[in-house]
């Protein structure tokens, strides 16, 4: 998932946003149980090349010299297990990069990693489900949380399901005010009657 640590951004409102909601989360909110799952899962994204650069020439070079210490150790070990472990660490290392023109963005992202296993699959097949995404059809699956799993039905039905939304920001546009009186509705119904309603500071109309 992706988040902004910019709630009214021009350039977030046009490319993913238009006139909707910016939501703001609380993470230090300590006694909302979802964060307290989810708090480790939170990284800034860089956009810094010559970081990217360096870091990639720094883990190369660990792998390589623990393939050859371990190598020294164990003849068996293939030639290709360097390689593989190399892709691996390469594919996990690009999830914290991003182009330098997103820079405006200001990503933070949650990162769910599972590590891939054939013997013993997180995910199977069935367990894929399907949304519509703009002009498309998207492919997700549901990722519990890692000790929910663990509750009984008692404990699971005490667990405080609620999330940690500080306030709302109503985008740019015509018709500000009649979506406030609709948000605030929607929230009070469902149970968020104590959340800041805010209105974007960008005067721009035409979304």
């Amino acid at each position: 998932m992706c988040f902004t640590s910019n709630g009214d951004s021009l350039p977030m409102w046009n490319t993913y946003g238009k006139s909707g909601l910016a939501i703001e989360f609380d993470l230090s909110d300590k006694d909302s149980q979802i964060i307290n799952q989810m708090k480790n899962l939170f990284f800034k994204i860089q956009y810094d090349e010559k970081s990217v650069i360096n870091n990639i020439n720094k883990m190369v070079d660990e792998i390589y010299a623990n393939y050859i210490k371990n190598k020294e150790n164990d003849k068996k070990i293939p030639d290709s297990m360097f390689y593989l472990v190399l892709a691996h660490s390469l594919v996990t290392l690009g999830m914290f990069y991003k182009y330098p023109a997103f820079k405006t963005e200001k990503e933070i992202r949650c990162l769910y990693y599972s590590p891939v296993n054939a013997d013993n699959p997180i995910f199977e097949p069935e367990d894929i489900k399907f949304r519509k995404k703009g002009n498309t059809i998207a492919s997700y699956v549901e990722i519990p949380s890692s000790n929910l799993h663990l509750l009984n039905k008692d404990q699971l039905n005490k667990f405080n399901h609620k999330l940690p939304i500080k306030s709302v920001t109503v985008g740019p546009g015509l018709d500000q005010d009649i979506k406030e009186e609709g948000l605030k509705t929607f929230l009070e119904r469902k149970g968020y009657s104590e959340v800041e309603i805010k209105k974007s500071k960008i005067p721009y109309r035409d979304m």
